[in-house]
């Protein structure tokens, strides 16, 4: 990763894309970790995360049924396949910072044919 070669610019921004690409997994778990406490423990109101949402999106909304609908629509994005990503990520982390090797399988080499 300290090559020479790279120069100044190509070791800072291999260093920052390591270290974001280390601390993100975990920093994306936590979130939906306390998230999730915070709506069970009702630390975070509804009304305010849905005038949140619409708040930060300038607007766009006239109705608040279009803001139910996009709530709904977020909270159902988010179930599932994000905290499966999220997990494997991090396990991908861990195993990186506790140099296991990685399991590769084998990949059989096909050839094209072509036909004039």
């Amino acid at each position: 990763m300290f090559n020479s070669r790279h120069g100044r610019i190509g070791v800072t921004a291999l260093l920052c894309y390591s270290v974001f690409e280390l601390v993100g997994p975990a920093a994306e778990v936590f979130g939906q970790i306390a998230g999730g406490a915070g709506f069970a423990f009702c630390l975070v109101s509804l009304e305010f995360a849905v005038l949140f949402v619409e708040d930060v999106s300038f607007h766009k909304y006239g109705r608040w049924s279009d803001i139910g609908i996009a709530v709904m629509a977020t909270i159902a994005e988010n179930i599932g396949y994000r905290q499966l990503h999220a997990s494997r990520r991090l396990q991908g982390s861990f195993s990186a910072l506790w140099g296991a090797e990685p399991e590769e399988g084998e990949m059989k080499r096909t050839v094209f044919e072509t036909e004039f």
